[in-house]
C-alpha cells in the first residue's frame, strides 16, 4: 500500500529554472547554452554547493572566473531563481493527495536556493517532508540517499513513489525497491499518479 509520495522541485514541482536561467545567461554573453548548462551543473555538484559543503559566492566566483563573466552574482542568481515558476498543476495533485490521507514530502538536489525560493512564493506548506541535498550534505548522486530517506519516513521502500524528471535517479531510486515515476510532461504523469494513488476525479 502505497504512503507517501515524494517530488524532486526543479523539474517536476516548478519549472527547471536552473537550466533555463543558465540558457538566459549564456545567451546574453554569446555562450553556447548547452555547454554553458553542462559545465555550470557539473561544477555545482564537483564544488559541493548542492550538498552545502561550499557557498553560493564560491560557486558564482568560480563560475564567472571560467567563463569570464563580469556580472554581479546577485544578477546570475536572479537570472536562474525568477525561472523557477511554481506548477500550479502538481500541486493541485498535492492537494488531491494529502486529503486522500497519503503524506507528501520534497527529495530535491538544491541549495539554499530552495528555502529562498520558499520565502519568495510559499509552497512548503503543501508538504509533509523536505528533504534537500543542502542540509543532507548529500545529494541523489549518491545511491545511499534514498535508503536513507525510506528510513527516515519510516516506512518500507514499496510504500513510497517517487517522481523526478531525471532518469538516472530514477533508476537509483529503483534499485531500493522505491515506486518511480519518471516526470516526461503533465499528461503522462497525472495518468501514473491515478494508477499509484487511486485517484478517479
Amino acid at each position: 500500500m502505497i504512503k507517501v509520495f515524494l517530488f524532486d522541485f526543479g523539474g517536476v514541482i516548478s519549472e527547471e529554472g536552473f537550466k533555463e536561467g543558465l540558457f538566459a545567461i549564456a545567451r546574453r554573453h554569446g555562450l553556447n547554452e548547452e555547454d554553458f548548462y553542462l559545465k555550470a551543473k557539473e561544477l555545482i555538484y564537483d564544488m559541493g554547493y548542492v550538498a552545502g559543503k561550499a557557498s553560493e559566492e564560491d560557486y558564482f566566483k568560480e563560475l564567472k572566473k571560467i567563463f569570464n563573466i563580469g556580472d554581479p552574482s546577485e544578477i546570475l542568481k536572479n537570472d536562474i531563481l525568477s525561472r523557477f515558476e511554481i506548477r500550479d498543476e502538481v500541486i493541485e495533485w498535492v492537494l488531491k493527495l494529502r486529503s486522500a490521507g497519503f503524506k507528501t514530502g520534497i527529495l530535491s538536489d538544491q541549495t539554499n536556493w530552495l528555502y529562498e525560493l520558499n520565502e519568495r512564493e510559499p509552497f512548503f506548506v503543501y508538504f509533509d517532508y523536505i528533504f534537500n541535498s543542502y542540509t543532507l550534505k548529500k545529494t541523489k548522486k549518491d545511491p545511499s540517499i534514498f535508503g536513507d530517506t525510506v528510513m527516515k519516513l519510516n516506512i518500507k521502500a514499496e510504500e513510497l513513489v517517487f517522481v523526478d524528471d531525471d532518469s538516472e535517479n530514477i533508476k537509483r531510486a529503483k534499485s531500493f525497491g522505491i515506486h518511480t515515476i519518471l516526470y516526461t510532461g503533465y499528461d503522462d504523469f497525472n495518468i501514473k499518479m491515478r494508477f499509484f494513488s487511486e485517484i478517479k476525479d
